[in-house]
């Protein structure tokens, strides 16, 4: 298995997200550097030496819109298994509103979804 980086993966009910380049996360908050911490410390209870490096080729970043969250996927090879981990940030009114000033988050999707939906 490896990452679809161009159509991005398929997660539940949520489906298919926007895919988003790792760069414009990666100073966002420190979101990453939770996600990739977390990521380690679930694949060494799979029994993966640490410390491991991600990279772009096995992290996935993905935006749920309407969900109001932003998905990080990241998968390595041990052992000749496939391992994967999801760490999911649900972002607040607040932070959507600054990014969307920013052009990092669509602005339709920045306001409560109460208000979207009027």
């Amino acid at each position: 298995m490896s990452l679809n980086k161009t159509e991005g993966e398929i997660l539940g009910s949520w489906g298919r997200g926007v895919v988003a380049e790792t760069e414009k996360w990666a100073n966002v908050m420190g979101f990453m550097e939770v996600a990739s911490n977390e990521a380690q410390g679930h694949f060494a209870s799979r029994g993966v030496p640490i410390p491991m490096t991600f990279t772009g080729d096995n992290i996935l970043v993905q935006e749920f819109h309407l969900h109001d969250s932003v998905v990080f996927i990241f998968w390595i090879v041990h052992r000749g298994q496939d391992l994967d981990y999801t760490y999911t940030v649900k972002l607040g009114v607040d932070l959507r509103q600054q990014l969307a000033l920013a052009g990092r988050w669509p602005a339709i999707h920045a306001m409560p979804a109460d208000v979207r939906a009027n």
